[in-house]
């Protein structure tokens, strides 16, 4: 770097460091910047509102389940899943249990859908896992076999090996 380029360049940087930027706890507190910190603040709040709000399309109250993109929620109401659940709701729906409680009370019919189907996925789930348990008992008992296995086949051949002549 040549002599003149090293003086341009230490002026600019005392030029650039004569005065250093103020902090926010530095600024004076001042009504204008109250008001811009407040508009910022309802600004962000509004935005995080919209994008809830957004968000709460794509939201399937049935299945409980919640989706980023329209195609995705798309592809869900019109899944098989989504269809059984809604048949299953009807079929609940039809028993005297909710039928009873929709006619007394009709404002209560989606807290009882819900209860129902809580309900069934806890009888699913208990019934997964009791299948996997069933799965895993099977291949302990299987593990088991092969150790007692590998422990006879270990035995015969020690025992071969001492009535061997030598």
């Amino acid at each position: 770097m040549g002599m003149g380029r090293m003086e341009m360049e230490l002026d600019y940087a005392e030029d650039a460091t004569e005065r250093r930027r103020v902090l926010e706890v530095e600024k004076e507190d001042t009504e204008e910047l109250r008001q811009k910190y407040k508009d910022y603040v309802d600004k962000e709040k509004a935005i995080a509102k919209a994008l809830e709000d957004l968000r709460a399309n794509f939201y399937c109250e049935l299945c409980d389940k919640q989706y980023q993109k329209h195609q995705e929620f798309d592809n869900h109401i019109n899944s098989y899943d989504h269809a059984h659940k809604q048949e299953g709701t009807r079929d609940y729906c039809e028993s005297g249990t909710i039928a009873d409680v929709l006619k007394a009370n009709p404002s209560n019919f989606g807290v009882q859908i819900t209860r129902r189907l809580k309900d069934l996925k806890q009888r699913e789930f208990a019934r997964n896992v009791s299948s996997r348990s069933r799965k895993d008992e099977k291949k302990q008992e299987k593990a088991l076999r092969r150790l007692h296995e590998l422990a006879e086949q270990r035995r015969q051949s020690e025992w071969s090996g001492l009535t061997a002549p030598t």
